[in-house]
């Protein structure tokens, strides 16, 4: 037996993001951008890295010029589309994070 609060099956010392969000799809301020929530080996998943993005950055411009850097390192190794990086880039572009 181990703790795992998010019961991703990853142990809550090993897991990088242990309050994982692991709704089915990416949901940025409230708007589902249909692009999958991959979970990583890590213990987080792609929601778990826009919400990180969004602590770190210290305005909005931040965040979004952040996000775009991650996204398309995460469309480059083949994890999404270039379609889906637009979604979820415009859907961060048209929210009030951070």
């Amino acid at each position: 037996w181990f703790a795992d609060a998010d019961v991703d099956g990853l142990a809550d010392n090993l897991d990088q993001c242990p309050a994982s969000d692991r709704r089915p799809t990416v949901i940025i301020d409230g708007d589902n951008t249909a692009v999958a929530n991959v979970m990583f080996t890590s213990g987080c998943t792609i929601a778990d890295l826009v919400l990180a993005e969004a602590a770190g950055a210290r305005n909005h411009g931040g965040f979004v010029s952040g996000l775009a850097h991650l996204l398309n390192a995460l469309r480059d190794a083949g994890i999404i589309t270039g379609a889906e990086k637009g979604r979820m880039q415009s859907t961060a572009a048209h929210s009030s994070l951070p």
